[in-house]
């Protein structure tokens, strides 16, 4: 998420900018604050545990060992929250942060599902499901969560803590959601943002 977060406070910032050649409107919406830090849990929940995501509930019932990430938002997710040790593949995108590049690597948008059991994942993070890649994957007895992009501050948030009590690390996902808060804010506040 740290090349992520330029990019997302850009565009927040830049939606709160009014359109120059505009004579339509002279007021300016300004963007959502990244919220208030939340407490964090003193130790792990233990497996099983039940993962409600934006399309689905789905129960874990032990700590991922072996974890192939399909999208390199959630690969970064995984390293920003202490999980590196239990990534064993990554999408052809993910990039970082630099371990990432040295992971074995699928295709994600040409799926191939022999290529992914290749790599013996107990639980494998997706962003989309062209093409049945969840039911596949469930079919042959692999844990698929499916977690669409991100539309804003809150989701992206949210993503964070699914991941971090898919994983096992709810209390570092926490961590930085809270640091990402902070950061986030601070911006607004260099830039007399509301």
């Amino acid at each position: 998420m740290r090349r992520l977060l330029p990019l997302l406070v850009l565009a927040l910032l830049a939606g709160s900018c009014g359109d120059a050649g505009s004579s339509t409107s002279a007021t300016t919406t300004a963007p959502p604050r990244a919220g208030l830090v939340d407490p964090c849990p003193r130790s792990e929940p233990q497996f099983p545990v039940i993962v409600v995501s934006p399309t689905e509930s789905m129960t874990i019932t032990e700590r991922p060992e072996r974890i192939v990430s399909l999208s390199a938002t959630h690969t970064e997710m995984l390293y920003a929250i202490g999980a590196a040790d239990q990534v064993a593949g990554t999408d052809l995108t993910s990039d970082y942060p630099s371990e990432a590049m040295d992971t074995p690597k699928v295709d994600s948008f040409a799926f191939n599902l022999e290529e992914v059991l290749a790599l013996d994942p107990d639980l494998v993070l997706l962003a989309f499901d062209f093409s049945g890649e969840v039911d596949a994957l469930r079919a042959a007895g692999v844990g698929a969560l499916l977690l669409p992009p991100a539309a804003d501050l809150d989701e992206m948030a949210q993503q964070f803590r699914i991941v971090g009590q898919a994983t096992g690390n709810s209390i570092v996902a926490c961590e930085e959601v809270n640091r990402l808060r902070r950061e986030i804010n601070s911006l607004f506040d260099a830039y007399e943002l509301p």
